[in-house]
C-alpha cells in the first residue's frame, strides 16, 4: 500500500513537473537543492577543514557529476514520457539535486571552519555571490582542524586549475543536455508520441482518478466518466432545466477550466473535455465542450 501511495506522490509531482516554466524550474531545483543542503547543515558537525583551492575543485567535480545525472535524465526522458515511468527522470533529477546540497553543504562547512573557525556559514554556499565568500576567504591556520582534500592535484594552483576545468566540463555538458533533450523532445512531438500517447496516458490518469458518483454541486452529479482518444466525456445528472443550472455548471465551468493551469496545459496539447448533461430519466440537456477553440487558445503550429 505504502509503495502505490509513494508512486502516486512520484506520479503526482511528475506531471507538476512537467507544467512548470523554466524560471518555475529554476526555482524548484534551488528549493530542493536547498533542502538537502539544510539537512547537510543540521547534522552534527565535524573538526574537518577544507583548504579553498581542495574546496573550488571537489566543488567543481560535484557540479560535474549533477551535470551527469541531468545528462542520464535526458536519456530516459524520452522513453519515460512514452511509457509508463514518465517520473523517473523528474524523480532521478530531484533525487540527483537533493544529494548536491547535502554533500555541497557539508563540504562547504569544512571550508567555513577552515576559514571562521565554525561551520555556521556553510549555508552561504546555497546563494549566488555570497558563496564567493567561502570561496576566497583565507584559512586561519587551525593547527586542530584535521585537513581533508591535501592531494597534490587539489592544491594550490594545481588545484584551482582542476576545480576551473572541471566547471568548463560542467557547463559544457549543461548546455549539451539542454540542447539535446531540447532537440529529442521536438523530435519526439514530430513523431506524435508526446502529443499522441502520452497526451492519452496523461487523460487516463484524470480518469481513473474520478470517484463516482460525484456530487458537483446542488442538484448535479457526475455519473461516468470515459476517455475517447483525446477527449474526456464525463456524463453529469441534472434534476432542472438548463436555464437552471448553477453557474459554474452555465459558464463557469468553462472559464475555470481554461483558467486552471494544469488542465489548461492539457487543453493546449489538444485534449478536450465533454460534459453531456441529461435530465434524470436519461433524456439529454445540453453538451459542453471545453477544448483550444473554447478557451482561445491558439492551435499548436507543429
Amino acid at each position: 500500500m505504502n509503495l502505490f501511495w509513494g508512486l502516486g506522490l512520484l506520479e503526482d509531482f511528475a506531471l507538476r513537473y512537467f507544467d512548470l516554466s523554466l524560471t518555475q524550474l529554476a526555482l524548484l531545483s534551488w528549493l530542493i537543492i536547498l533542502a538537502g543542503g539544510v539537512v547537510g547543515w543540521l547534522m552534527p558537525q565535524g573538526a574537518t577543514g577544507i583548504t579553498r583551492a581542495p574546496y573550488f575543485a571537489i566543488k567543481a567535480a560535484l557540479v560535474l557529476a549533477l551535470a551527469q545525472v541531468g545528462h542520464i535524465a535526458m536519456q530516459v526522458t524520452v522513453p519515460s514520457l512514452v511509457g509508463e515511468y514518465y517520473w523517473a527522470a523528474p524523480a532521478m533529477q530531484a533525487a540527483g539535486l537533493l544529494v548536491f546540497g547535502f554533500i555541497t553543504v557539508r563540504l562547504a562547512a569544512a571550508r567555513s571552519r577552515d576559514a571562521f573557525g565554525h561551520g555556521n556559514l556553510a549555508l552561504l554556499c546555497l546563494v549566488p555571490l555570497l558563496s564567493l565568500i567561502l570561496t576566497f576567504k583565507r584559512s586561519k591556520g587551525d593547527p586542530a582542524l584535521r585537513r581533508v582534500g591535501n592531494r597534490s592535484l587539489l592544491t594550490g594552483e594545481m588545484g584551482v586549475f582542476v576545480g576551473g576545468f572541471l566547471l568548463v566540463l560542467s557547463v559544457a555538458l549543461n548546455n549539451y543536455v539542454q540542447e539535446e533533450q531540447a532537440k529529442r523532445v521536438a523530435q519526439a512531438n514530430v513523431d506524435d508520441k508526446l502529443k499522441g500517447d502520452f497526451l492519452r496516458f496523461r487523460l487516463r490518469k484524470v480518469v481513473d482518478k474520478v470517484q463516482l458518483p460525484r456530487q458537483q454541486g446542488e442538484g448535479v452529479m457526475v455519473v461516468a466518466v470515459e476517455l475517447r482518444d483525446k477527449a474526456v466525456h464525463f456524463r453529469y445528472v441534472a434534476d432542472r432545466p438548463a436555464d437552471r443550472y448553477p453557474q459554474w455548471l452555465r459558464g463557469g465551468l468553462v472559464n475555470k477550466m481554461c483558467g486552471e493551469t494544469p488542465t489548461a496545459v492539457l487543453v493546449k496539447a489538444g485534449a478536450a473535455f465533454v460534459m453531456d448533461i441529461e435530465d434524470q430519466k436519461g433524456a439529454p440537456y445540453a453538451t459542453m465542450t471545453v477544448d483550444a477553440k473554447a478557451c482561445g487558445f491558439q492551435p499548436d503550429p507543429s
